[in-house]
């Protein structure tokens, strides 16, 4: 599974990011989408990737964006700050 964490019309691959949490200006990354919508397969094996991010991102916010079918099993989750509940349809949009 690849994740990117895009930032600015740039891309920094996971494997890459900084261990400070600073984008590649030096800048602390503020804000991270999470967009894994639906299948329960995908969403829980993207869990990792969330604990990666918020180990390399600490100070981030970090929001998840799902379809009402997997609200249950991140909704309480620790590490995330805002789960955005949305179809896709609309998601799609963005």
């Amino acid at each position: 599974m690849s994740l990117s964490v895009h930032i600015c019309e740039r891309t920094l691959n996971s494997s890459r990011s900084n261990q400070l949490g600073l984008r590649e200006d030096g800048r602390p990354l503020k804000r991270i989408l999470i967009v894994k919508l639906s299948s329960l397969g995908d969403v829980v094996m993207t869990l990792p990737s969330l604990m990666a991010l918020r180990n390399s991102f600490p100070q981030a916010k970090i929001d998840w964006m799902v379809e009402p079918a997997n609200v249950d099993i991140l909704s309480t989750h620790p590490m995330i700050n805002s789960l955005l509940v949305s179809t896709r349809p609309e998601a799609l949009k963005l």
